[in-house]
């Protein structure tokens, strides 16, 4: 009896010092779980040299969206969104593990391939940045984790 409260106590002992080594972090996040009126979500995609492009920003409580296709004219517009849309948008950004989303360097350099930035700013910190260049993106696994945000984010509009 003796030597199995031993085991029982070393084995709880064993996962407290792992918590301390390793932390928290696969279990916590830097994500807010309530939309702040200082919180400001933008994402941005470009085509590269055609000069296409579209920009999405959430601020406040307005949606702000900008959109150039087929070198034309720019198309713009705001519309407002009720505070659960944007708690909805920050659980979708938690449930995809988005501050957890990493690059990763390529074995080459991709000319033209467009580009696509993602970012959200509590004040003037950053909990919050992706984007890709010529020389780095997504790594496979993140693929579709990122894919879903973006989905849902042009949803929105």
């Amino acid at each position: 009896m003796r030597a199995l409260y031993s085991i029982i106590v070393f084995l709880l002992v064993f996962v407290v010092m792992l918590f301390l080594f390793y932390g928290f972090s696969s279990y916590s996040t830097t994500l807010p779980s309530k939309w702040d009126k200082d919180l400001i979500l933008s994402y941005t995609e470009s085509s590269g040299m055609v000069g296409d492009y579209c920009s999405y920003k959430f601020s406040s409580d307005t949606l702000y969206y900008k959109e150039k296709k087929n070198q034309g004219k720019e198309i713009s517009f705001k519309t407002k969104l009720t505070q659960d849309t944007l708690n909805n948008l920050l659980l979708v950004l938690k449930t995809n593990n988005a501050d957890k989303i990493k690059l990763e360097k390529y074995d080459y350099i991709l000319y033209d391939g467009g580009s696509f930035s993602l970012q959200l700013r509590y004040q003037t910190n950053y909990l919050l940045n992706i984007s890709n260049s010529a020389y780095e993106g997504l790594k496979d696994n993140d693929r579709a984790a990122f894919q879903n945000i973006i989905n849902h984010i042009k949803k929105m509009k």
